[in-house]
């Protein structure tokens, strides 16, 4: 690993050199984070599906079974929308309610 750390300066001047370009405005036009951003939904990756009068989606090959609840009834019907985390986890919203599921994995 100490071998392959001393290559990294040598590496980065030799890529910076061949594939770097100025930029095309010097002004750093970066922003802090303010309070309300929430990067965590940011960079989920976000899919619609159609909620069915079973209470059940199908993502991803799996089919998910919601609980049944007034608000997951109210969106029969409805398209709700399905977040996938990049540390796997996933989420079922519609309009900022999550519901609870269980899944049906169909390729067992």
């Amino acid at each position: 690993m100490a071998e392959g750390n001393a290559l990294v300066p040598a590496f980065m001047a030799n890529y910076n050199a061949r594939f770097g370009k100025p930029p095309a405005n010097k002004k750093d036009l970066h922003r802090p984070l303010l309070a309300g951003d929430d990067l965590e939904n940011a960079f989920a990756w976000k899919e619609q599906q159609r909620l069915s009068q079973a209470l059940t989606l199908q993502y991803n090959k799996v089919i998910f079974i919601l609980e049944p609840s007034e608000p997951a009834k109210a969106a029969i019907g409805k398209y709700v929308t399905v977040f996938e985390y990049p540390d796997g986890r996933l989420a079922i919203r519609h309009n900022g309610v999550e519901f609870a599921y269980r899944t049906f994995d169909k390729v067992r």
